[in-house]
């Protein structure tokens, strides 16, 4: 927001980005430490002003601040003066809840509204302040070469006189604060009193009757009247209160002209330093003192208005009823529907998974079939190559025999005959050999088919795994989704909703968890000696390569630049940006995996985690949710350019950061720990 007279530019924060330093004006010191904290940046460019003069303006905005928006309360108040001449001024304030959007344009209005008043006065002030020093200082030279020496002599009795004069009017303003708060003191007691008659009135309207709300009405005008008369009361006291500042004035003017004229005499001048600053103390207390009684005024003025008030909230009430109970129909309807179409979607995932899951089983059987088969070859082939060996072995006894045989003809034919029939058998043989050694040739192409299955089914296993974690988010996301249903409805509604959870929607991540805890190979108990996994030398290898690439990496320097960007802020300005989709795409998904990420963290048992830059990173995690809503408020779309979102300058670097944490968590802690718990101390295939 942007005022046209002084360009006074606003801005509003859900927490406190900015803090003082030592070249600020501080005006509200850090008070306690409050849970819930709301910064407000006014700037705007200085219209030559000294720092004094920007002192007071803030001074008054707080004193108004504190006056008008009391509910807020400030917490720290600062000024920061730029060299190129513009001028920030920071309020941390404590709110109950978050503001909505009609809550802040009305506190940045009045707020703007305020300083341009103020600085209005200010300038005037200033302007007139000028021709008047001038003057001041041709009549004191005038006055220093006639008076000389007889203004000294009169010098201690005017002191004297002041300081008579300063403790009779500190004794006064004692007794006017004391009886300011014995007079105040009732009165607010009777706010207290209209404030919890006011909140139990509500609640008792359909009991009360006619003439208990003329009693409430007549025992409320009484206390009005009693009130008005403590308000004329503290009027004349301010009155006297107003004399007294005259006097104190005319006194301050008698003083300036002493230390005009007595420039020699320094323990002179320090006393008279001490009395202007006991009179400036004075008069600060003074306009304490007032603003308190504006502030009583304004109580009593909002009593009368919550009087009037009342009668008409308890006719509203009686019309909002039926309104408030339609509202809640319609509300159950919706969330009904809602609940329904959730179920759906949770539904098609679940089938989606357990057809991936499917594939994956069918795969691993088809590898079991192959690899049997392979090796009953290999068994049919050694079976040959001994029957093989076993007739060679034959055929050199017979050789032998021959020489022995050469005189019986007869038994040589036979042998001839037989030899014969060998032969054709051996051949026979020898061709059923060629045709299994054909078939043994084909084992390499099986064998690269088994490694193309083998590279399918780890990828597969690692879409299964990315899979289990979105199944986890979403479990996370449907009891958010569960305990935001439960809180606006009433407790019909949460009877009826607390049913269909318990039969339907809790039906969901029962399955979803018994399909992650099953195992993703299912085989046969007959054929679970034959097909089993063991360890392969190949896989391990890649895996320790990995890990030796993880360990290379610069943890340090990553946890740096973490911190470097989640504390941008303070060191730079404010500046939109212009950041690319796919950019700002990347770091929502990561951003998005970062509370998970985070209690996966400390599950694992590890002893070389990084605890002290985990516990620094603490803060800013208990902080998301809060930076989310942040974030969908600060992010503009363009309609004609969508290539590219509009961000500020800051929360894009705190995105960054929190992406880079979360990318951060998963490569020295997660991907460390799932690697060696499944194949190093074999966890994942038990």
């Amino acid at each position: 927001m942007e005022d046209n007279k002084f360009q006074i530019k606003s801005r509003i924060f859900k927490r406190e980005r900015v803090r003082e330093n030592r070249n600020n004006l501080v005006i509200v010191s850090k008070r306690k430490e409050e849970a819930n904290k709301n910064q407000i940046e006014l700037s705007f460019k200085n219209p030559s002003l000294e720092p004094s003069h920007l002192f007071i303006v803030g001074r008054v905005l707080v004193k108004e601040w504190e006056r008008l928006l009391s509910l807020y309360p400030v917490t720290r108040s600062f000024i920061q003066i730029r060299e190129e001449g513009q001028i920030r001024f920071y309020i941390s304030f404590q709110v109950d809840n978050d503001l909505s959007s009609r809550e802040i344009k009305s506190t940045i209005s009045l707020v703007t509204g305020i300083l341009e008043e103020c600085l209005e006065k200010v300038l005037i002030k200033a302007d007139k302040e000028l021709p008047i020093q001038e003057a001041d200082v041709v009549s004191n030279k005038s006055a220093e070469e006639i008076t000389g020496n007889k203004m000294i002599s009169d010098n201690n009795e005017l002191i004297s006189k002041l300081h008579q004069e300063i403790e009779e009017q500190e004794n006064l303003l004692k007794k006017l604060a004391v009886q300011q708060e014995r007079l105040l003191e009732p009165i607010f007691e009777d706010v207290v009193e209209e404030k919890v008659t006011t909140e139990v009135v509500p609640e008792k309207t359909d009991r009360s009757t006619d003439n208990q709300k003329e009693e409430m009405i007549a025992v409320l005008s009484m206390q009005v009247t009693s009130l008005n008369k403590e308000i004329e009361r503290l009027r004349a006291e301010a009155k006297e209160s107003q004399k007294i500042n005259l006097e104190l004035d005319k006194a301050n003017i008698k003083l300036n002209e002493i230390v005009q004229q007595n420039k020699v005499d320094k323990t002179r001048l320090e006393k008279i330093s001490e009395i202007e600053k006991k009179l400036r103390e004075l008069k600060q207390e003074n306009s304490e003192y007032r603003i308190q009684l504006n502030e009583s005024q304004h109580m009593i003025e909002q009593y009368k208005n919550s009087n009037s008030h009342l009668n008409e909230s308890l006719k509203r009430l009686e019309t909002t009823h039926d309104e408030f109970i339609k509202n809640a129909q319609t509300e159950m309807t919706k969330l009904e529907t809602e609940l329904k179409e959730a179920e759906k979607k949770i539904l098609i995932e679940v089938n989606g998974r357990q057809k991936l899951e499917i594939q994956l089983n069918d795969t691993q059987v088809k590898l079991g079939q192959e690899i049997r088969s392979g090796e009953k070859r290999e068994d049919k082939i050694k079976q040959l190559n001994l029957d093989l060996s076993r007739q060679l072995k034959q055929r050199e006894k017979a050789t032998n025999e021959m020489s022995d045989l050469e005189e019986l003809v007869d038994q040589l034919k036979a042998d001839l005959k037989l030899s014969k029939v060998s032969n054709d058998i051996l051949k026979d043989e020898l061709n059923a050999y060629e045709e299994q050694k054909a078939k043994w040739q084909q084992i390499d192409v099986w064998q690269t088919k088994y490694e193309d299955l083998e590279t399918k089914f780890n990828e597969l296993q690692n879409e299964s795994l990315s899979y289990r974690q979105e199944i986890h988010l979403l479990n996370s996301q449907l009891t958010s989704i569960e305990e935001q249903l439960e809180a606006p409805v009433t407790k019909e509604a949460k009877k009826q909703i607390s049913y269909t959870l318990e039969k339907e929607v809790v039906k969901e991540p029962a399955k979803v968890n018994s399909l992650l805890n099953a195992p993703l190979s299912v085989v046969e108990e007959d054929d679970y000696d034959y097909f089993s996994y063991e360890e392969d030398p190949y896989v391990e290898e890649v895996i320790t390569e990995e890990l030796m690439n993880i360990r290379k990496k610069d943890q340090m320097k990553d946890e740096e630049e973490i911190k470097e960007l989640l504390e941008y802020y303070y060191e730079e300005d404010f500046k939109d940006i212009k950041v690319d989709k796919d950019e700002y795409r990347k770091h929502i998904l990561s951003f998005k995996f970062l509370s998970f990420r985070w209690s996966q963290v400390f599950i694992i048992n590890e002893a070389d985690k990084n605890a002290a830059f985990l516990e620094w990173c603490s803060d800013y995690i208990d902080k998301i949710e809060s930076f989310e809503e942040e974030l969908s408020l600060d992010v503009k779309k363009s309609f004609f350019a969508k290539n590219y979102v509009t961000m500020d300058e800051s929360t894009y670097y705190i995105l960054k950061g929190y992406s880079k944490l979360s990318t951060y968590l998963d490569t020295y802690y997660l991907k460390v720990s799932y690697y060696i718990d499944k194949y190093f101390l074999n966890e994942g295939n038990r």
